[in-house]
């Protein structure tokens, strides 16, 4: 099922995993947008969200699992790396990326330990 693949990435499951999923693709994709263009973000989005699909169907298989967390890691991936890339030009780099880690870490502890993230448990 090819579909799936990216089909998942474009669906919420609740109202408040919406409105998180639009909170931090705002968040997030703002100033990527700006600084790399619309089609890369999509491409980085989509691929990414993609990809993080697939892990999850091959580390969790038999579960039904909805939502673009793979595409919300892929942009954090992709600000982490404009961060490092700018590093010269920022005056708190460190703490740009230490900021980006730490949310980076809290997503990926809520996703490891919350059942509710990504899975449409009630379908």
């Amino acid at each position: 099922l090819m579909y799936s693949l990216f089909t998942n990435v474009l669906f919420c499951f609740r109202i408040l995993h919406l409105a998180l999923t639009v909170a931090l693709q705002y968040w997030l994709m703002r100033d990527l947008e700006k600084m790399a263009g619309a089609a890369r973000i999509a491409l980085i989005y989509m691929g990414s969200g993609m990809v993080g699909n697939l892990a999850s169907a091959i580390f969790v298989p038999y579960r039904a699992e909805v939502g673009p967390a793979g595409a919300h890691f892929g942009l954090l991936a992709c600000c982490m790396v404009e961060v490092i890339h700018q590093w010269h030009m920022l005056k708190y780099p460190e703490m740009a990326i230490l900021k980006l880690v730490g949310i980076t870490a809290v997503f990926f502890l809520a996703g490891l330990f919350l059942s509710c993230i990504d899975t449409a448990e009630a379908l």
